[in-house]
């Protein structure tokens, strides 16, 4: 099968997120008048957020694959951890509104009207909102890309909200009580404030070019002092990671090399373990005499 039929670019996934964000919100405004039912069009705020961070992502993933040029000679991906940043911020306080909605809900019940149709509506939303998450995931993980990483992160959050939404409509249709539709809501928001700030501390993390974990520090360390016998020893290691592309850069110390050509062979040879060890990393080695 050919792959480009069955993994969508990122480019696609991000036009289908903005298409299913439209119609979900003409779906749910359309219910909203029929049901008013605050969790719906709680549910529409958020779709129509999600198209709002979904236009964002299109046009700072287009500007972020820019290559690198003579002004930004180490490429454009900051931007995608820019726009993780600010967009993580956003659905935050998107969070803490819902939040405050919940318990304002807790105070001021509210009954639940048409709760079949709510139940009908949540149902095809999750269905589609899961479809397109499986595919927002495997983009995300492939790429590595921030910007994947927030679409990917407020669509799987849309699945928590619509199985809340679901489950506050079939317990109050079993039960009658108002209060699961906010106790649900509050559950949600703990789980997407978790995850929220795992997205801005590895945006931040990107933005301040801080080194490579020390998972990936130890395999660096292990590759260049097991790659041949005269390497004595390395120095002066610097790494960071900008957008999907990691940057690694040392010194060498090399023993019993006499001559600039078996120098330069043993660093390319490295450079090119590195290249195999991590596709795609930009690694500059510089051979210095013991």
């Amino acid at each position: 099968m050919d792959n480009r039929l069955s993994s969508p670019t990122k480019e696609n996934l991000l036009v289908r997120s903005l298409l299913i964000s439209v119609g979900l919100i003409a779906f749910k405004l359309a219910v909203f008048v029929g049901t008013n039912s605050i969790a719906i069009l709680t549910s529409a705020v958020d779709s129509g957020m999600d198209l709002l961070v979904s236009a964002a992502n299109y046009i700072l993933m287009k500007s972020s694959t820019k290559p690198a040029d003579h002004n930004h000679p180490y490429g454009h991906g900051k931007i995608e951890s820019l726009a993780g940043l600010a967009q993580s911020l956003i659905i935050g306080g998107v969070v803490v509104a819902i939040a405050a909605m919940a318990v304002r809900r807790f105070m001021l019940p509210e009954p639940i009207q048409q709760p079949l149709v709510g139940i009908g509506v949540s149902a095809v939303a999750l269905v589609l909102t899961l479809w397109h998450t499986r595919n927002l995931r495997s983009a995300m993980l492939s790429t590595h890309s921030q910007v994947m990483a927030t679409e990917y992160l407020h669509y799987a959050s849309d699945t928590f909200m619509y199985l809340g939404v679901l489950m506050s409509f079939v317990l109050f249709k079993i039960t009658g009580q108002t209060f699961w539709d906010p106790l649900l809501s509050l559950l949600m928001v703990v789980y997407l404030l978790k995850t929220i700030l795992d997205i801005f501390r590895e945006t931040l993390t990107e933005l301040l070019d801080v080194q490579l974990p020390d998972s990936l520090l130890k395999e660096i360390d292990a590759l260049i002092l097991t790659f041949d016998s005269r390497i004595e020893s390395y120095h002066d290691l610097r790494t960071r990671k900008v957008g999907p592309t990691k940057f690694i850069e040392f010194h060498v110390v090399l023993r019993n090399v006499e001559t600039f050509r078996d120098a330069h062979h043993l660093t390319v040879g490295l450079m090119e373990t590195f290249q195999k060890r991590f596709p795609g990393a930009v690694v500059t080695v510089h051979a210095d005499p013991a």
